[in-house]
């Protein structure tokens, strides 16, 4: 069940991946006159999905101290 979850996990991630660049190419050719708006743009898109991923990297870790913590306490009964 967690690998099901994990695989739509990944395409929904994909799907962010995909459309912030989008968002980011429309942004860039309506700032055309002004590449350093399109440059914050752009930057502040990506600053964003990582920000997203570094919290999917914590949630992840997370889970794995629980899981740990539920191996111990397994193995001391």
């Amino acid at each position: 069940m967690k690998s099901i979850k994990r695989k739509r996990s990944i395409s929904k991630e994909i799907i962010k991946f995909v459309t912030c660049l989008f968002v980011a190419y429309i942004a860039f050719f309506f700032a055309m006159r002004n590449v350093y708006v399109a440059l914050a743009v752009f930057v502040f898109l990506h600053t964003l999905y990582l920000f997203d991923l570094k919290l999917k990297v914590l949630d992840i870790e997370k889970e794995i101290n629980e899981l740990r913590q539920t191996n111990l306490h397994i193995e001391k009964e």
